[in-house]
């Protein structure tokens, strides 16, 4: 009994032992097991008990035979020794039901692979979608962008935002009996009739609309322009929101003393609103959030943000301020001001903040000697004297008529005052 005993002990070790050594998480050398099995089978020294240990040990039934008759994914060889005990079919059970949930565990890691490439093919289409139903062409400059906020939207956001200014502001606005907002009301109007009057007459747009490539003006109609004047006279600024919302610091009033100064900065904020920066940036920002959605999944340990940062906004910002200063000294000239006043206004604006070193590369926007140097240039200045000159002769001719009109009032009033 004693010797029966012992050779049941030493099948049953040789499950347990088996099944400890062949999971996935603690695999130990196959050698080493048959080493511990054939010491607990040598201890078994009963002459009645040598059939069964020679079963157990010599027939076939070691964890090298039992390893090399299963696959790694648990199927057996039809190879295998017929004379398996119970105890090998019941280590067999287990050890298949483990290798089912490996394989379970395979086919969920290849699923990350097939999301990801889901996932690229949709981002892929989308981001076509999207560039081809928000591209666009601005005024005056000609360039493509790709905007897909609809008009409605920015100038809610423009109309929620001037709410916002009136709200901290309050109590420091000017109303039109003070000298300062009829002043700086009179330019903004010359500012906005001249774009008006230019989109509607002007002849390169009406050539570029021929070819085919039309600009898109359809966010300036229905426009009610608006002009606010703060009373901060430290602060010499002044911005535009979407929706027509102009917003002049009488620091900027009192630092100009030339109607043709505060022109040129009134009109570069104009310029933005043209060109649907406000639009671009929100279009970016969303472009950007779902880049950064997309490196927290596969890349969770990446920072975006100074690459975003130093770039793409900054660079993106800088573009932008170039050519609203582009659009607004057109503007600027089809409005009846000198445009070589602008180069000297972005000079004096640049003295003002002070400027450093890196002043084009880390900040958004540019350098003042660097904007003064762009509008500067002979082909970008020379556009805008032609532009100069057209609205001069025409403010001249314009006048010439209403004087004879006036003239014309004044000599009949005074023939009948006679004949009475």
């Amino acid at each position: 009994m004693s010797s029966l005993r012992k050779a049941r002990l030493a099948i049953d070790t040789i499950r347990k032992l088996g099944s400890r050594i062949l999971t996935r998480s603690s695999r130990k050398p196959v050698r080493e097991a048959n080493h511990q099995l054939k010491q607990r089978c040598a201890s078994v020294n009963s002459p009645s008990s040598n059939s069964i240990s020679r079963v157990s040990c010599n027939s076939g039934y070691s964890l090298r035979s039992k390893f090399n008759s299963f696959h790694l994914f648990g199927k057996q060889n039809h190879r295998a020794h017929p004379s398996n005990l119970n105890g090998a079919r019941r280590f067999y059970h287990s050890y298949h039901a483990h290798q089912n949930q490996i394989s379970h565990t395979h086919h969920f890691r290849r699923n990350p692979r097939s999301l990801r490439n889901n996932l690229i093919t949709v981002l892929v289409i989308g981001g076509v979608v999207i560039t081809v139903w928000g591209l666009e062409r601005i005024p005056y400059s000609k360039r493509n962008h790709v905007v897909f906020v609809s008009k409605d939207f920015e100038r809610k956001v423009g109309e929620i935002y001037f709410e916002v200014v009136k709200k901290i502001y309050e109590g420091k606005i000017l109303t039109e009996p003070h000298p300062k907002a009829v002043r700086a009301r009179l330019i903004a109007n010359d500012i906005v009739v001249a774009l008006l009057r230019g989109l509607n007459d002007d002849k390169r747009v009406q050539e570029s609309s021929k070819k085919g490539s039309e600009v898109a003006i359809y966010h300036l109609e229905g426009l009610k322009w608006e002009i606010m004047v703060v009373n901060e006279p430290e602060l010499v600024n002044a911005f535009c929101l979407p929706g027509g919302k102009i917003v002049v610091f009488t620091g900027l009033i009192d630092f100009f003393k030339k109607d043709a100064e505060i022109a040129t900065i009134i009109a570069h904020e104009v310029g933005h609103i043209v060109a649907r920066h406000g639009a671009e940036n929100i279009s970016h920002c969303i472009c950007f959030l779902i880049l950064k959605m997309i490196q927290i999944l596969f890349a969770p340990r990446t920072n975006m943000n100074y690459a975003y940062e130093y770039l793409f906004k900054l660079p993106f910002s800088r573009r932008r301020e170039k050519e609203a200063d582009y659009i607004g000294l057109l503007l600027l000239a089809k409005a009846g001001y000198d445009p070589r006043v602008a180069p000297q206004v972005f000079e004096k604006l640049g003295e003002l903040t002070g400027e450093w070193l890196l002043e084009d590369y880390v900040s958004t926007h540019p350098s003042g000697k660097e904007r003064a140097r762009l509008l500067s240039q002979d082909k970008v200045m020379e556009e805008a004297l032609g532009i100069y000159k057209e609205s001069k002769k025409k403010e001249e001719s314009g006048f010439f008529w209403e004087s004879c009109i006036i003239l014309y009032l004044v000599t009949s009033l005074s023939i009948l005052m006679m004949t009475w």
